[in-house]
């Protein structure tokens, strides 16, 4: 299937049909096989569905975070992300996830250094141990 979106969908399509119960995970990879081909707004659409069934899962809103910077849609972005981390403050503060938080606040620009404070303070309160300040940037 490498390289190859057809097969892609053959094996989303057989996965979906052997695991129904796993809805958010076939929204989440309809939604990579749509942005693939360059539909952002159906990948969009499938990316809101996987968060609307699992809202503490931060690779579905890392993936809707990023089509909506496709969609130019900078605050809606950082909208999805900071809604995984309040969903799930222990398990969604990864320090990828800080990253590309703190990476969009600069991209922002407004009141950038606050909000990556802020963002700092829930994650020395819930991130795990292993969990690198310097993901916050600042």
């Amino acid at each position: 299937i490498y390289g190859s979106v057809e097969a892609a969908e053959a094996t989303v399509a057989h996965c979906e049909r052997a695991f129904p119960a796993a809805a958010a995970a076939a929204h989440m990879h309809r939604g990579c096989l749509t942005l693939a081909k360059g539909n952002f707004k159906a990948a969009l659409s499938e990316f809101q569905t996987a968060v609307t069934l699992e809202p503490g899962n931060v690779t579905a809103a890392t993936n809707l975070a990023v089509c909506l910077l496709y969609c130019k849609d900078l605050p809606r972005a950082i909208q999805a992300l900071e809604a995984a981390v309040r969903a799930n403050p222990a398990g969604g503060l990864t320090h990828a996830v800080a990253f590309n938080l703190c990476t969009l606040y600069d991209l922002e620009g407004a009141d950038a250094p606050a909000k990556k404070r802020a963002l700092q303070i829930v994650a020395r309160a819930y991130a795990p141990e292993d969990f690198d300040p310097a993901a916050c940037k600042l």
